[in-house]
């Protein structure tokens, strides 16, 4: 498509006759009609018709046609509409269908546009966004027939209403010939008789016999009146502003629902905590910085200033005590500050496996390698995740990012296809949904295993363990939407045709607290390391590169305004995929992280001990004699 299109409907036409143009279907030809309506009747008119793709059939499944408008908002039938906006939507369509008059009589392309103004039924007109949306066009249905009459006569009953017409719309020379003398006949008695045209007893003038009856104002049959709609430096066009003025009162109350603090950021309609358990959840986080602050106190106390400038911690808090009380500690204590404080994740290592001769990775070359991006194809448009492998074949991500948010579903459809691509992989490969856990009301499972076939994928260990990982640092990885809107790479962020992703981002984070929540009481990890929509089923990361959680919602808590990110623990997710007959290897032991040696930087050669550096030399002196030596 040449723009970013939104799903309206999706139509069988198994029972349908597609009314052809130059040999091939006319919906098979939606450019070349959007150019010639543009050309001879305007772009107004053009927007009229929803693009359609059109995807034939075969002996499991019919043909079927799925379309698609540039407009953001719900479609919604025209049959569906009341009042004055029924009124403004078929106002809007009488005055872009009237030039179209002049796209049919055109010799080149007035068969096209012709076949094109054929809809299904008087149910193919939509509204979306505040204007009309033809649907199903080009086309009647197989129990109508092709020929002029029955055409003419289904015709009146779907846009003849609009564009009121004696005839059929042309779908051939002959026809646009017909037509084109009965245009040309009315054009010259117009010539001929100046006066005023005489009014029937209705009011309406009489047209000659034969003669179309046109009208670019409604089916009325024509008004003395200049219709409303089309004067445009008249009354009429003052109305056209009202759908402008309705679209930006919608806009404003979105935006300010999404500022109400508390309002679920993603995914939408599937967390509710209650402010008591928010409150609970913020105090706790509270108690854990408080700890957290007290045991790096006494670190300090206890710490040790090194002739080189640099502390050295106790290697427990224990002895951090003793020290800090006069007493001498440890002797024999080689800790060094990344005991108590973190060290940075380029320093940190990942060892290999039991019995590799592989070299230790760096953390974060590690966590991406076996992270990867996951694109779902809708009916109604396309949504992009996180995932991460934890086999060789075997990657996880959430339900929502496979499904959508529940609050959407009405509105993108079913999944089409799932695909997933990473910087590793250096490819797309179509992926396969094993299986998946529902989206649960309020805090509950949101899981999906997706089969990557062939990608033979290195993949992660998962903590699986209810021991508390409070205060232990993490990094969370992914492909946030918010980082890639303005940068020209999101543009190909959801190209399944591309294997290039852009660069993954990391934020570094501390577990708050590890709790039960919600009504199904999900084993959660509450963290510090940001996360947003487009994070969703990736990886929250331990120290030695084991995942402990599953990014999946954030949420502002309404009483200290405060962000929290929420990551489902991984021990929920090894007890999904068990029931659902998968296995993935997991590690109950404690994290020990493996530091990187610090590069020590360049600098003078530091003498032996005992020995006293030489004076330089004087220029022109003998080095020998410098050294007291003599021949």
């Amino acid at each position: 498509m040449s723009e970013e299109t939104f799903f309206i409907v999706k139509t069988s036409v198994e029972d349908m006759d597609l009314i052809d143009f130059g040999g091939t279907p006319v919906v098979d030809n939606f450019e070349a009609l959007k150019a010639a309506i543009i050309q001879t009747a305007g772009r107004d008119a053009a927007e009229l018709f929803a693009e359609p793709v059109y995807r034939r059939g075969n002996d499991r499944a019919p043909a079927v046609i799925s379309w698609y408008a540039n407009v953001p908002d719900d479609a919604r039938p025209l049959s569906e509409c009341e009042g004055q906006d029924r009124d403004l939507i078929e106002a809007k369509l009488r005055e872009r269908l009237a030039p179209l008059l002049d796209g049919i009589a055109d010799a080149g392309v007035g068969p096209m546009i012709g076949a094109a103004l054929h809809l299904k039924d008087a149910n193919c007109i939509y509204a979306v966004g505040g204007r009309p949306i033809l649907v199903n066009w080009g086309m009647v249905p197989s129990s109508v027939g092709l020929t002029p009459n029955a055409r003419g006569r289904h015709y009146g009953a779907t846009l003849g209403a609009y564009l009121p017409l004696a005839s059929a719309p042309p779908i051939n020379a002959e026809e646009l010939g017909a037509l084109s003398d009965r245009l040309g006949a009315r054009a010259a008695a117009a010539e001929e008789v100046p006066e005023e045209p005489k009014v029937s007893d209705s009011g309406a003038s009489a047209p000659k016999a034969g003669e179309p009856v046109v009208s670019h104002a409604g089916g009325g049959g024509g008004s003395g009146e200049p219709p409303a709609v089309t004067d445009r430096n008249g009354g009429g066009g003052r109305w056209r502003w009202i759908p402008l003025i309705l679209l930006l009162l919608i806009m404003g109350l979105v935006l300010a629902y999404l500022l109400i603090p508390g309002t679920l950021l993603y995914p939408p309609e599937t967390v509710s905590i209650s402010g008591d358990e928010s409150a609970r959840i913020a105090e706790e986080q509270n108690d854990s910085l408080r700890r957290r602050r007290d045991e790096l106190q006494r670190a300090l106390d206890g710490a040790v200033c090194l002739d080189d400038g640099s502390l050295r911690f106790p290697a427990t808090i224990d002895e951090a005590a003793e020290r800090a009380n006069g007493g001498a500690g440890d002797s024999g204590s080689t800790a060094t500050s990344e005991d108590v404080v973190p060290p940075p994740p380029g320093r940190l290592e990942v060892p290999p496996p039991d019995g590799s001769t592989d070299s230790a990775t760096d953390l974060l070359s590690f966590i991406e390698a076996r992270t990867a991006l996951v694109i779902t194809e809708f009916q109604g448009g396309k949504g992009s995740g996180t995932g991460f492998f934890v086999g060789p074949d075997l990657l996880v991500t959430n339900d929502h990012v496979v499904y959508g948010a529940s609050g959407d579903q009405a509105k993108i459809g079913k999944p089409v296809a799932l695909y997933v691509k990473s910087e590793a992989l250096g490819r797309v490969i179509r992926a396969e949904l094993l299986a998946s856990s529902g989206q649960s009301r309020g805090v509950g499972r949101d899981f999906a295993l997706l089969r990557v076939p062939n990608a033979n994928a290195q993949h992660f260990t998962v903590w699986d363990s209810e021991e508390s990982v409070k205060l232990k640092p993490v990094i969370a990885a992914g492909f946030p939407s918010a980082y890639f809107k303005v940068d020209q790479e999101g543009r190909a962020i959801q190209d399944t045709q591309s294997a290039a992703v852009p660069d993954m981002v990391i934020t570094q984070g501390t577990v708050n607290a590890q709790q039960n929540i919600g009504a199904e009481g999900v084993l959660s990890l509450i963290h510090s390391a940001d996360i947003s929509s487009g994070n969703s089923g990736g990886p929250l990361v331990d120290q030695c590169g084991r995942v402990i959680g599953v990014n999946t919602f954030g949420i502002q808590d309404e009483v200290t305004r405060r962000f929290l990110n929420f990551s489902l623990h991984t021990k929920e997710l090894v007890r999904f995929a068990e029931s659902k007959g998968h296995t993935i290897p997991g590690t109950d032991q404690a994290c020990r992280p493996q530091v990187a040696e610090r590069t020590q930087p360049p600098g003078p050669e530091t003498p032996p001990e005992g020995d006293t550096p030489a004076e330089p030399a004087e220029e022109g002196s003998d080095p020998a004699a410098q050294d007291g030596k003599v021949d």
